[in-house]
């Protein structure tokens, strides 16, 4: 139960702000499905954290994973997974947020590399584990 209550909770939490909270949880799906962006080049995705922003925060994107983790969409989870491993830093860190196209605000903007963020991520891939029974990510490093 306390996993299934994740799933939900996790696709609430992703969607905020869209007006979408009393709505079922299937029309969270396909609002969810509507800010997943696939790069043109490749099969990574990141998600659209706001409807009237290009940005994808890591958290945001750890949600969408454990979410597609337990709709048990292999394709979706990998793409948000694989996109965090393209932009992943040379030392392992993430920044806070991406665009769209992988480019960073940050350092720009101050060097933002939440320790939370990547709390999320770690959270998330375990989700990811266990709904697949996969080791693929386990090793994050690109």
């Amino acid at each position: 139960m306390v996993f299934q209550n994740l799933k939900k909770w996790a696709m609430l939490a992703c969607l905020l702000g869209s007006g979408l909270v009393a709505a079922s949880e299937d029309s969270l799906i396909l609002h969810l499905d509507k800010r997943l962006h696939f790069s043109k080049h490749s099969d990574s995705a990141f998600i659209q954290s706001f409807e009237n922003r290009d940005q994808s925060y890591v958290y945001d994107q750890a949600l969408a994973i454990i979410t597609y983790s337990h709709e048990k969409n292999l394709k979706k989870a990998d793409a948000l997974i694989e996109a965090l491993k393209k932009v992943q830093l040379k030392d392992g860190s993430l920044y806070f947020s991406y665009y769209q196209d992988g480019k960073s605000p940050y350092p720009l903007e101050g060097d933002k590399r939440f320790a939370g963020a990547l709390a999320w991520l770690a959270l998330s891939l375990g989700h990811y584990q266990k709904a697949f029974a996969s080791q693929k990510h386990h090793d994050f490093r690109q």
